[in-house]
């Protein structure tokens, strides 16, 4: 109907940042389509309805990383799951998401939710770019928040998916659609996600 698939809100309300899966606050920047109690989150919102019969779609086949993609599945209802993209989930500006924390009810989120209206992001380009490849890169062996170093197609190129529909396929010989979090902590990594879709904002 013309609206992103957003939230649910996070349980405790987005306000402690000790969550411990990786998603603490409804319009983040998301690779999650369930959270650690298995709710379906984000982009994971589609799999009862308009995924129910390719849920695979969320899972990109040019991965570099094993992924068993039914074992991924499989998780949805009790464990947290990882898919193959960035997905926007509303965020147009990180800094709404820090007065969110501060006053939930005075800074909804969900009205950047609407395909036709997403509004500008930090760097004043308009927001565009709601899917990219999840390029999330840590150090060999190491974990954050329980989420590991992925990536696709060797981080030659990320495919972008765009709010009109179309899909842009970028060079990314300068790693500029990586999400590289390495010695960062929750907040910052969370803006370095949305950097990512910043980027695919802004025409080549």
């Amino acid at each position: 109907d013309g609206f992103m698939p957003y939230g649910p809100e996070e349980p405790n309300g987005g306000l402690s940042s000790g969550a411990d899966d990786f998603y603490v606050i409804n319009g983040m920047v998301t690779s999650l389509i369930t959270d650690k109690f298995g709710e379906q989150i984000g982009a994971g919102l589609m799999l009862d309805d308009y995924l129910n019969e390719t849920p695979e779609v969320l899972f990109c086949p040019g991965a570099d990383q094993e992924v068993i993609v039914a074992d991924e599945l499989a998780k949805v209802g009790s464990d947290s799951a990882i898919s193959g993209y960035l997905y926007r989930h509303g965020s147009n500006s990180f800094a709404d998401l820090f007065a969110f924390r501060a006053d939930p009810g005075a800074a909804p989120l969900d009205d950047r939710s609407r395909l036709d209206a997403l509004g500008v992001n930090r760097n004043g380009v308009a927001a565009t770019a709601i899917f990219a490849d999840n390029n999330f890169i840590l150090e060999s062996g190491s974990a954050f928040f329980d989420l590991f170093h992925r990536s696709n197609h060797d981080r030659a190129y990320a495919n972008i998916a765009y709010a009109d529909g179309h899909v842009e396929q970028r060079d990314n010989s300068d790693g500029r659609y990586e999400a590289d979090i390495t010695g960062t902590n929750l907040l910052s990594a969370i803006s370095v996600m949305l950097n990512v879709l910043e980027e695919a904002d802004s025409p080549q």
